[in-house]
Protein backbone atom coordinates (compact mmCIF):
# COMPACT_ATOMS: atom_id res chain seq x y z
CA UNK A 1 0.00 0.00 0.00
CA UNK A 2 1.36 3.22 -1.56
CA UNK A 3 1.62 6.44 1.35
CA UNK A 4 -0.77 8.30 0.18
CA UNK A 5 -3.25 5.57 0.20
CA UNK A 6 -2.67 4.57 3.59
CA UNK A 7 -2.85 8.34 4.62
CA UNK A 8 -6.14 8.37 3.52
CA UNK A 9 -7.40 5.11 4.79
CA UNK A 10 -6.33 6.76 8.57
CA UNK A 11 -7.96 10.11 7.70
CA UNK A 12 -11.41 8.14 7.23
CA UNK A 13 -10.60 6.09 9.83
CA UNK A 14 -9.96 8.88 12.53
CA UNK A 15 -13.02 11.03 11.13
CA UNK A 16 -15.36 8.37 11.21
CA UNK A 17 -14.12 7.39 14.73
CA UNK A 18 -15.13 11.60 15.30
CA UNK A 19 -18.13 10.67 13.56
CA UNK A 20 -19.34 7.80 14.91
CA UNK A 21 -19.04 9.40 18.56
CA UNK A 22 -21.27 11.85 17.18
CA UNK A 23 -23.97 9.39 16.89
CA UNK A 24 -23.42 7.44 20.28
CA UNK A 25 -24.68 11.16 22.13
CA UNK A 26 -28.25 10.15 21.05
CA UNK A 27 -28.54 13.76 20.39
CA UNK A 28 -28.64 12.88 15.77
CA UNK A 29 -31.40 11.10 14.96
CA UNK A 30 -30.76 8.07 12.65
CA UNK A 31 -31.93 9.68 9.65
CA UNK A 32 -29.09 12.02 9.98
CA UNK A 33 -26.51 9.56 10.86
CA UNK A 34 -27.18 7.85 7.61
CA UNK A 35 -26.75 11.23 5.69
CA UNK A 36 -23.47 11.66 7.59
CA UNK A 37 -22.05 8.27 6.92
CA UNK A 38 -23.40 8.30 3.09
CA UNK A 39 -21.68 12.06 2.55
CA UNK A 40 -18.18 10.78 4.60
CA UNK A 41 -18.48 7.55 1.96
CA UNK A 42 -19.40 9.64 -1.24
CA UNK A 43 -16.67 11.47 0.11
CA UNK A 44 -14.04 9.14 -0.75
CA UNK A 45 -14.11 9.54 -4.23
CA UNK A 46 -13.21 13.42 -4.09
CA UNK A 47 -9.80 13.53 -5.40
CA UNK A 48 -7.88 15.06 -8.09
CA UNK A 49 -8.76 18.04 -10.61
CA UNK A 50 -12.17 18.04 -9.42
CA UNK A 51 -11.68 19.33 -5.83
CA UNK A 52 -9.22 21.57 -7.33
CA UNK A 53 -11.67 23.54 -8.94
CA UNK A 54 -12.82 26.41 -8.17
CA UNK A 55 -16.69 26.12 -8.68
CA UNK A 56 -16.07 23.17 -6.48
CA UNK A 57 -14.85 25.26 -3.55
CA UNK A 58 -17.26 27.82 -4.39
CA UNK A 59 -20.22 25.06 -4.34
CA UNK A 60 -19.27 23.61 -0.83
CA UNK A 61 -19.07 27.22 0.51
CA UNK A 62 -22.59 27.81 -0.26
CA UNK A 63 -23.60 24.71 0.90
CA UNK A 64 -22.50 25.19 4.28
CA UNK A 65 -23.47 28.64 4.53
CA UNK A 66 -26.99 27.13 3.40
CA UNK A 67 -27.04 24.08 5.77
CA UNK A 68 -25.99 26.99 8.51
CA UNK A 69 -28.92 29.50 7.52
CA UNK A 70 -31.21 26.68 8.00
CA UNK A 71 -29.89 25.50 11.24
CA UNK A 72 -30.54 28.76 12.32
CA UNK A 73 -33.82 29.02 11.51
CA UNK A 74 -34.64 25.55 12.98
CA UNK A 75 -33.07 26.94 16.73
CA UNK A 76 -35.47 29.78 15.97
CA UNK A 77 -38.28 27.57 16.08
CA UNK A 78 -37.76 25.55 18.57
CA UNK A 79 -34.62 22.64 17.71
CA UNK A 80 -32.10 21.68 20.45
CA UNK A 81 -29.64 23.90 20.04
CA UNK A 82 -27.24 20.84 20.73
CA UNK A 83 -28.15 18.35 18.12
CA UNK A 84 -27.98 21.61 15.25
CA UNK A 85 -24.49 22.21 16.55
CA UNK A 86 -23.60 18.65 16.25
CA UNK A 87 -25.08 18.46 12.54
CA UNK A 88 -23.24 21.31 11.39
CA UNK A 89 -19.95 20.08 13.05
CA UNK A 90 -20.60 16.93 11.38
CA UNK A 91 -21.23 18.79 7.68
CA UNK A 92 -17.60 21.07 8.23
CA UNK A 93 -16.09 17.47 8.73
CA UNK A 94 -17.37 16.12 5.64
CA UNK A 95 -16.53 18.97 4.25
CA UNK A 96 -12.78 18.85 4.68
CA UNK A 97 -12.97 14.85 3.86
CA UNK A 98 -14.15 16.38 0.62
CA UNK A 99 -11.68 18.83 0.05
CA UNK A 100 -8.76 17.52 1.41
CA UNK A 101 -5.79 19.35 -0.98
CA UNK A 102 -2.73 20.03 1.80
CA UNK A 103 -1.91 19.02 5.23
CA UNK A 104 -3.76 22.12 6.89
CA UNK A 105 -7.28 20.03 5.55
CA UNK A 106 -5.83 16.86 7.19
CA UNK A 107 -5.37 18.66 10.42
CA UNK A 108 -8.19 20.08 10.42
CA UNK A 109 -10.20 16.83 10.10
CA UNK A 110 -7.84 15.19 12.94
CA UNK A 111 -9.05 18.18 15.00
CA UNK A 112 -12.81 18.04 14.32
CA UNK A 113 -12.81 14.18 15.16
CA UNK A 114 -11.17 14.92 18.32
CA UNK A 115 -13.51 17.39 19.22
CA UNK A 116 -16.62 15.24 18.05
Amino acid sequence: MSFSRLHKVVTYALASLGLGALGLGGELTPAAMALVALATIASWWAEGPRIESGAWQRGWNVALLGLLAVEILRGVVGEPPLALALEMSAALQISRLANRRRAAEHQQIAILAFLH
